[in-house]
C-alpha cells in the first residue's frame, strides 16, 4: 500500500518480501535539509533472518549531458564520516549515509570496471573508494546480520544537497546525531 503517513506530510510505502514486511518512509526533518529514506523492517516469521541492505544513489546533478565522461568533479566515501560524497564542477555536494556505519561501499563508474549494478549481481561491493571526472553511482550496505524473529529495525537514510564537502560532513554529523529525533 502507498500513501501519507496519516496527519502529515510523511509519504509511506508497505511491501513484504521473504517475510520481511517493509514500510519506507520519505521525509524532510523540520531542523534538517535533509530528505530523509527511513526503512522500518519486521521480521514476521518465527526464525531469525540474515538482512543485507545495499542503497544506490544515481546522482546526475545539472547540465543536460548525464552520460557524458566528467560530469562530477570527484565521489569519494569517507570512513571517517561513513558518507559517500558527490562533488560536481559546478560546486554542489551530494552526500548519502546510512545512520548505522556502513559495512561495505562503492564509489562505481557507470559502465565501466566499478560499475555498482554489475558488482551487485553477486551481492558484493567492491569497496571502490573514489572516482573522478566520471559519472558514478553512489553504493553504501550495511550488514544487519541477524533479525530475531518477530523483531524490528528501522534504518534511516539521508541525502542531501551542499555548498562544500566540509558542510556535506557536517550535515552528516548532525544527521547522525539526531537520528532517534528526526521527526
Amino acid at each position: 500500500s502507498r500513501g501519507y503517513v496519516e496527519g502529515t506530510n510523511i509519504i509511506r510505502a508497505t511491501w513484504d518480501a521473504q517475510d520481511i514486511h517493509v514500510e519506507d518512509q520519505y521525509f524532510v526533518p523540520p531542523d534538517l535539509d535533509l530528505v530523509i529514506h527511513r526503512m522500518q523492517l519486521h521480521n514476521v516469521t518465527d526464525q531469525a533472518r540474515a538482512i543485507r541492505l545495499f542503497a544506490i544513489l544515481s546522482p546526475h546533478l545539472g547540465g543536460g549531458a548525464e552520460y557524458k565522461k566528467g560530469s562530477c568533479r570527484q565521489a569519494f566515501y569517507d570512513p571517517q564520516t561513513g558518507a559517500a560524497y558527490l562533488e560536481d564542477h559546478g560546486g554542489n555536494v551530494l552526500a548519502y549515509a546510512l545512520h548505522l556505519p556502513a559495512t561495505a561501499w562503492q564509489i562505481g563508474q557507470v559502465c565501466g570496471q566499478s560499475d555498482v549494478h554489475f558488482d551487485l549481481e553477486d551481492h558484493q561491493l567492491s569497496n571502490v573508494s573514489r572516482q573522478e571526472n566520471a559519472v558514478v553511482h553512489l553504493a553504501i550496505e550495511r550488514d544487519l546480520e541477524r533479525l530475531p524473529a518477530g523483531a524490528r529495525l528501522t534504518i534511516d537514510l539521508m541525502v542531501g544537497r551542499f555548498k562544500s564537502i566540509s558542510d556535506a560532513q557536517h550535515a552528516v554529523g548532525q544527521f547522525r546525531e539526531s537520528h532517534e529525533h528526526l521527526l
